[in-house]
């Protein structure tokens, strides 16, 4: 149980590392030649509206940039312990939780991103490749809570399996006759 759902959260882990450390550590994107960012950063140094603003502008920026890769960092954090729980219906709620975050957060980013890549003002994915990572993203986690609805529906005794109704039958045939507390 869990398996699919762990393969899907190392993959989120692995593409929530790249902004994490950029927003951490290189919001100038002075690491802009390296081959971890060569399909763009989203680095506060790659705007040029940030470059170009006052210093008041710039620590505000940045200021947002660590909050946000903190929160990130944090999301990241919640998503393996919520993987690695032995409970299905923490398991399945970090499905659940992933898919309505991840769908609310593109949607609300859809119109902010199109505004920046329309003005030029940053170049990374276009709209398209954006589109594209939002619907395999969104469509993993719709994967993973299919995946863990079985083992929620049989934790609850709402579905059993093969072998427990075996198990409760022979429970029965063992049991007849047995009607009395005193037997």
């Amino acid at each position: 149980m869990g398996t699919f759902l762990k393969i899907c959260v190392w993959i989120f882990v692995i593409l929530e590392t790249n902004p994490i450390v950029q927003l951490w550590f290189d919001r100038m994107n002075d690491w802009a030649d390296s081959p971890m960012f060569e399909h763009g950063s989203l680095a506060p140094g790659t705007f040029q509206a940030y470059l170009q603003g006052d210093d008041s502008i710039r620590r505000l920026v940045d200021f947002f940039a660590v909050w946000v890769a903190s929160h990130k960092f944090m999301m990241v954090m919640f998503v393996l312990v919520g993987a690695y729980s032995s409970d299905a219906h923490t398991r399945l709620f970090t499905c659940i939780t992933m898919l309505l975050g991840s769908s609310v957060y593109f949607w609300q980013q859809a119109g902010i991103y199109d505004s920046i890549y329309s003005r030029q003002e940053h170049d990374t994915m276009t709209s398209s490749q954006l589109a594209l990572t939002v619907a395999g993203i969104v469509i993993m986690w719709i994967a993973a809570t299919v995946s863990e609805c079985l083992p929620f529906l049989q934790a609850n005794g709402w579905l059993s399996t093969s072998n427990n109704n075996q198990e409760s039958v022979h429970a029965n045939d063992t049991n007849k006759g047995r009607n009395s507390k005193y037997d």
